[in-house]
């Protein structure tokens, strides 16, 4: 195994913001930090998997800890951000393959790639509390509002081939299947992006293309089918354009999320990677495993011009990607989980859009406020997932009358504090 603790290249001298990068490096069994601001990475910050070919997969990060799923360990493991050390392992179930992980409150929710279920694991008594039988061969996540979208793949080990995809719709409140969505062939990850759920379908890397199903997360159906090719495998989205890495070869496949026009392939981009991506602030991280041998890259780009602003070499086998911020003078994590709150029109008539980015899944009211202090209405008060968000007020109360011309507030509350904001009614 290589270890490496230096910067390769810094193509553009740029301000970035002080935020750290995690990467799993499922060869290497290593978890990688990458210092954004002070252009350096080590590649040692934290050792996963107890034994030799465990296969540390994905994560999911709260503010002080990274949740690691050891595949084939059959295991979550803790690592403390402040320093490093993994500080527990909780045990799922034999021959259970984890696979992905999504955090919600204080449980995480695991999928069982080779056991077809979803684990529910309280975080805060670390211990594994439930389970429920989903599809076939499940991976990837997404959690909108009280529901849990889990692709199930539909692969077979035992005959190689695949099955009809199917995305499960997991109730939250009671943990329970809601809904089965039929998809396209090998269903793996997801984006949410302006409240559609954007599924991406792999194929079976031969003679089925890969294609993106747009999920109406109203009505939960399918209501559109991107055929973009290749061997799609990996999403990421800054709410305009969405970022497709593809499996093999490497590269990706740019798209408008509004009017899903592809802007561009891996032949007609220089953007390199594609195996695992991010996206935060601007930011694009992409992924490059290479050929599993020899030690992978991480390339940042900027979302809005592509332009390559930093990259680094990583350990071998890199299978993730997550943005986080540097932790704080006094050694705990301080992430602001609700960024970018604004609203426009501004001044406005007759309604307005409450925008704002969520760092990760997380429970969120939404409400106005007069200058008494009084809430006049609430806009919303349920889990969001990660990413940007938008509502819009109609500048009526919570009896739907319209109010007076004049100064309200409005503002988001979160597990870690409330934001708020001024708007101006003028009619």
């Amino acid at each position: 195994m290589k270890v490496f603790f230096s910067v390769l290249i810094i193509f553009i001298v740029c301000s970035v913001s002080a935020e750290n990068v995690y990467v799993v490096n499922s060869n290497s069994q290593t978890l990688s930090q990458i210092d954004l601001a002070e252009q350096q990475v080590s590649n040692t910050f934290a050792i996963l998997g107890q034994t030799p070919g465990s296969a540390p997969n994905k994560i999911a990060l709260t503010q002080n800890f990274a949740y690691c799923v050891v595949t084939y360990e059959n295991t979550v493991q803790k690592v403390d951000l402040a320093s490093g050390q993994v500080v527990d392992s909780i045990y799922l179930e034999d021959s259970s393959y984890p696979n992905d992980i999504e955090i919600v409150g204080n449980y995480g929710y695991v999928t069982g790639n080779n056991s077809y279920k979803v684990y529910k694991v309280d975080l805060e008594n670390e211990e594994l509390v439930s389970s429920l039988e989903v599809g076939k061969a499940p991976q990837g996540m997404a959690v909108y509002n009280d529901f849990l979208y889990v692709a199930n793949t539909g692969f077979d080990i035992s005959t190689y081939q695949y099955d009809p995809g199917t995305v499960s719709v997991v109730d939250l409140n009671n943990f329970s299947i809601f809904k089965t969505i039929p998809t396209s062939l090998n269903p793996c990850e997801f984006a949410v992006v302006q409240d559609k759920l954007h599924l991406v379908c792999t194929g079976n890397y031969d003679d089925v293309l890969g294609n993106i199903e747009i999920i109406d997360l109203e009505e939960k159906v399918v209501e559109f089918t991107l055929e973009i090719g290749g061997c799609p495998q990996a999403i990421a989205s800054d709410g305009n354009k969405a970022f497709i890495g593809n499996a093999w070869p490497a590269g990706i496949y740019i798209y408008d999320v509004q009017n899903l026009e592809v802007l561009s392939t891996p032949e007609e981009n220089n953007i390199l990677g594609g195996n695992a991506l991010a996206v935060q602030n601007g930011y694009l991280a992409s992924i490059d495993a290479k050929d599993y041998v020899v030690n992978s890259e991480v390339f940042f780009y900027d979302t809005s011009s592509l332009e390559l602003m930093q990259q680094y070499e990583v350990g071998v086998g890199a299978s993730d990607v997550k943005f986080a911020i540097e932790p704080s003078g006094n050694g705990e994590i301080s992430v602001p989980l609700v960024q970018k709150l604004n609203n426009y029109p501004n001044p406005f008539n007759p309604e307005t859009i409450i925008s704002f980015n969520l760092l990760q899944p997380q429970q969120v009211e939404v409400a106005i406020f007069n200058t008494n202090g009084r809430k006049i209405k609430q806009l919303h008060n349920s889990i969001l997932p990660s990413g940007k968000h938008n509502l819009i007020w109609n500048g009526t109360d919570k009896n739907e009358k319209t109010v007076a011309s004049g100064v309200y507030f409005y503002q988001v509350q979160t597990q870690q504090g409330t934001l708020s904001r001024k708007m101006l009614l003028v009619k």
